[in-house]
């Protein structure tokens, strides 16, 4: 044990257990994978990993993830328990957490099934990705708008 450990007091662990932090859930194969030779997405191999996985998503106030990862899934793990949302609610966190692309040129299809769902979304990009998405270049691949406002913030990098 750190000797710093063993000098805090009771009201120093309470407030550092409210400090900002960051929790990091990466899943890969054996091999180092997550997806095949022809970046399909990765399948979750029983209930319980993707019930984990649920629950690590549902203690984070965001997910972090790339244009990449959205453009395999076309989607993101929104929280469905009613138990863990009651938690969440309990908490004072809204039902689901922000998920948070990143993309460099924001060129992301309108049309996914991510732009549908019923979550709050952010973009991390360039000036770039943020003009595509702010002119309306976005719209022209699509045959129609999934939604009027597809991000409910866009941060520039």
């Amino acid at each position: 044990m750190d000797k710093r450990d063993s000098n805090r007091t009771a009201s120093d662990t309470e407030r550092l257990s409210r400090r900002p932090h960051i929790t990091v859930v990466l899943a890969m194969s054996a091999d180092g994978k997550i997806s095949d030779a022809h970046r399909a997405p990765a399948r979750f191999p029983s209930k319980a990993d993707q019930a984990h996985l649920e629950r690590q998503v549902a203690n984070a106030d965001a997910t972090l993830f790339g244009a990449s990862t959205l453009r395999a899934y076309g989607t993101t793990l929104p929280v469905t328990d009613k138990g863990v949302i009651t938690e969440r609610r309990s908490r004072q966190q809204p039902d689901q957490p922000i998920q948070i692309v990143c993309s460099a040129t924001g060129n992301l299809d309108p049309t996914l099934r991510f732009f549908q769902q019923p979550i709050p979304r952010w973009l991390i990009t360039t000036l770039e990705g943020m003009q595509f998405w702010q002119s309306g270049l976005h719209g022209q691949t699509a045959t129609k708008r999934s939604t009027s406002k597809p991000f409910d913030h866009i941060l520039l990098n």
